[in-house]
């Protein structure tokens, strides 16, 4: 059990990230060709909006929880579900 798995809910009230932080990496993820590994995705909050560009993207964090919140986003957005794929594992292996 990772420390964010028992308040993943509320990860994404707690961390908002910065202005503009999101349409960033989305036009950088744009520069390179797919595939795009995100290393310490977490709910996904960066991982959505470059899938969302066109990018296929891999998002990897060892929190289950926070990949759960994740999975669950992009349930709600049936057209992504192709784009990205969760892995659950530590960075460092």
């Amino acid at each position: 059990m990772n420390e964010y798995d028992t308040h993943a809910e509320l990860y994404d009230e707690l961390f908002l990230g910065l202005p503009g932080e999101k349409e960033f990496y989305a036009s950088e993820a744009l520069k390179f060709p797919s595939p795009v590994l995100e290393i310490g995705c977490g709910t996904g909050r960066i991982t959505i909006p470059v899938a969302q560009v066109g990018c296929d993207i891999t998002g990897i964090d060892n929190s289950e929880g926070l990949l759960q919140v994740a999975e669950n986003k992009v349930k709600n957005l049936k057209a992504l579900a192709g784009n990205i794929k969760f892995v659950n594992a530590d960075m460092r292996d």
